[in-house]
């Protein structure tokens, strides 16, 4: 449960409030305890679940993934509500998939670097589009320029003033100061 980046206090914390008053066992009788056929069960389907991914040694990866197949019980379902089903970790066991959960930080991190990769997807095609734009619109304005370069990114101001195009507001700093004043 740590790999997963879920806070085994709190599954711990909610199984055993449902469970209060249940027959619970005094821990000085601990060593008198037996298997039940359901725990016993779940131990087999841990071994199948590991034989059935090519291992031969079963981990708690498979004991969990033998609980989510079998168990309908609080803690299984509390595992559910954070995303974790048998799908999502067959996919990790086998390689194909981060495992991550719902609110858990790898869950987030996850997330910003797929916000990250889409921003720069966007980032890139707007590039494309923008030089295309440019490509296609803005070819140097005089041939035989020495500054064909310049010519192509920059305005000409003295041209666009000789035309009437110069935006009026430019150079008047001075005067906008006093009138926002």
């Amino acid at each position: 449960l740590t790999m997963l980046d879920l806070l085994l206090w709190q599954m711990k914390n909610l199984i055993e409030s449902k469970e209060m008053g249940r027959n619970m066992i005094p821990p000085d009788q601990a060593d008198k305890l037996s298997l039940s056929e359901h725990a016993e069960k779940c131990l087999k389907a841990m071994y199948l679940e590991a034989s059935k991914l090519g291992q031969t040694t079963p981990n708690t990866l498979h004991l969990l993934l033998a609980l989510l197949d079998i168990d309908n019980g609080i803690g299984v379902y509390w595992l559910r509500t954070k995303g974790v089903t048998e799908q999502t970790l067959r996919a990790y066991l086998k390689g194909e998939l981060p495992l991550v959960v719902k609110g858990s930080q790898r869950r987030r991190a996850v997330e910003r670097k797929e916000s990250i990769k889409n921003m720069e997807e966007q980032m890139d095609m707007a590039l494309k589009n923008a030089k295309k734009q440019t490509d296609s619109k803005q070819e140097p304005q005089k041939d035989g320029s020495r500054t064909p370069m310049l010519d192509m990114y920059a305005l000409d101001l003295t041209e666009e003033a000789r035309a009437g195009q110069l935006d009026p507001v430019v150079r008047r700093d001075k005067e906008i100061d006093r009138l926002a004043q």
